[in-house]
């Protein structure tokens, strides 16, 4: 997740959804796992007074731009964030530092991947802004029964009958191995409508 889309009307839609699915289950943790990559350059955090620049205070950085914040938010789950900075060159490295982190703690857990876009597209090179089928796989196997595994997923440009959010959801039962129709799909249309989580239960 890039700092410019922190706390935009996407977060409404994942966290309503997070919280809900938390209390639905059970779950005694949510996990998100960020895939965060610092984005906004020092002179974009400049002020302008009377021609002279200012930097933007730190209180206000660390209240609008600490994606660590959301471990505040009331709520009878506890939430924890992994906040690593995501990078390309050490994808393998942040994948089992995730899969740590889910093994070391509290279940059931909620696990949230939180990358830019959502799943990567079929047979393609996996950008940063995108989670690979392979590293679902990998995180799902780790899971124990009763965890959960979400998934943002932002809209895709695809064509034809089927729509890009249920091309979305049957590329993540294929990742997980799973039959069609084993997953679900959340979305809050009218808050965004260009955005949806994807989950399933592990059994």
């Amino acid at each position: 997740m890039k700092d410019k889309w922190y706390g935009d009307k996407r977060d409404l839609v994942k966290w309503g959804v997070l919280l809900t699915l938390a209390k639905m289950f059970s779950a005694r943790r949510i996990l998100q796992v960020a895939y965060y990559r610092p984005d906004l350059p020092e002179e974009f955090l400049q002020l302008e007074i009377d021609g002279k620049e200012y930097t933007l205070p730190e209180e206000v950085k660390n209240h609008f731009l600490n994606i660590s914040n959301i471990r505040h938010m009331l709520s009878e789950t506890p939430i924890d964030v992994l906040a690593d900075e995501f990078k390309n060159n050490d994808r393998d490295l942040y994948h089992q530092n995730v899969i740590n982190n889910i093994t070391n703690g509290a279940h059931p857990c909620l696990v949230f991947l939180d990358p830019d876009t959502g799943l990567a597209p079929p047979s393609s090179k996996c950008k940063l802004e995108y989670v690979s089928e392979d590293e679902i796989k990998a995180i799902w196997s780790k899971l124990n029964r009763g965890d959960i595994l979400a998934c943002y997923q932002h809209r895709t440009n695809r064509d034809g009958n089927e729509t890009w959010a249920d091309a979305k959801k049957k590329q993540f039962e294929k990742a997980l191995d799973l039959p069609y129709g084993s997953s679900k799909l959340v979305q809050g249309t009218k808050i965004a409508g260009d955005a949806v989580v994807l989950y399933c239960q592990k059994t």
